[in-house]
């Protein structure tokens, strides 16, 4: 049979065929666990300083949903009023700086956002930042770790070669202009 457990009159906690059900909130002090598994492969605690979802055991660690528009959201505080991320069922990842959305995947690949009227994207190595993708309006190339560029593209218009921070070649409605003294 079923066991209730009540506190002043209210049921907290009950027993059934399906296992344990508790009415209200859980409330735990910290480093206290929730361990779920036979090896306790799942444990979710708070230290005093983190929030803790943990994957011990063997295997991934999965969050679903269903289909549809339904979507796993991370926001900032208890109300989410900041974004983070968002992953879209059937559809996006968004990523968000400072709940501005910044990158998100579309059908065939990624979109880049900025709200300042251009896009950079960096690129970095273990040893730091090596160049640039950059974009705004209707100019478009790549530069260099110290901001130089090294292509640039207009659209329908010329396109630019620089070595250093010298153009040496450029396009125009004519063809192709070389500014150099020297041929190779």
């Amino acid at each position: 049979g079923a066991v209730e457990l009540y506190h002043d009159n209210t049921k907290r906690f009950e027993t059934g065929s399906l296992g344990v059900r508790f009415f209200g909130n859980l409330y735990s002090d910290d480093n206290e666990k929730i361990n779920l598994g036979t090896g306790q492969d799942l444990q979710i605690y708070h230290d005093g300083s983190s929030t803790s979802h943990v994957a011990e055991g063997t295997g991934n660690l999965r969050i679903s949903v269903a289909g549809g528009s339904n979507q796993i959201q991370l926001t900032k505080g208890t109300a989410p009023t900041e974004n983070i991320a968002k992953f879209i069922a059937d559809g996006a990842v968004e990523l968000y700086h400072n709940n501005v959305k910044q990158l998100e995947t579309i059908e065939h690949g990624i979109q880049v956002f900025d709200d300042d009227g251009s896009v950079q994207i960096n690129m970095s190595d273990s040893a730091g930042t090596t160049g640039y993708v950059y974009g705004a309006g209707t100019n478009f190339g790549l530069l260099d770790k110290s901001g130089n560029w090294k292509v640039k593209l207009f659209e329908n218009a010329q396109v630019e070669l620089y070595h250093h921070t010298s153009k040496k070649l450029s396009t125009d409605s004519n063809g192709v202009k070389i500014n150099s003294s020297s041929l190779y």
